[in-house]
């Protein structure tokens, strides 16, 4: 799934870094690592992406319902409820670009 809007470099910043803070505020979610995933305001997106080739990309994992992996719960299947997305160029234009990898995570307009 993609924006259908394609937006400013300052204006995907923004909309990157809340829904990170969506996720991270969210108890059906836990984050893919221990850092921070919202994007500096210092970073230069475009330069970075073109000329570095950095990917600005966040991975949260949904959980099932206990704060830890029970005995049932094996770590593939943990991964396979997994939601990403990432930052997008096209043409000098920005867009979130977001993955779910399983229908767990599947939006329905709810919530996260």
């Amino acid at each position: 799934m993609a924006d259908d809007i394609r937006i400013n470099e300052a204006d995907i910043k923004i909309r990157f870094n809340n829904l990170c803070r969506q996720f991270e505020r969210n108890s059906k979610y836990r984050s893919a690592t221990l850092a921070s995933q919202i994007i500096p305001d210092e970073d230069d997106i475009s330069y970075k992406m073109m000329v570095d080739n950095k990917r600005y990309e966040a991975v949260y994992y949904q959980n099932s319902g206990t704060e830890e992996m029970d005995e049932n719960e094996g770590l593939f299947d943990f991964m396979m409820r997994a939601v990403w997305f990432m930052i997008t160029e096209r043409y000098g234009r920005y867009y979130i670009a977001m993955y779910y990898d399983n229908v767990y995570n599947r939006s329905d307009g709810e919530d996260l």
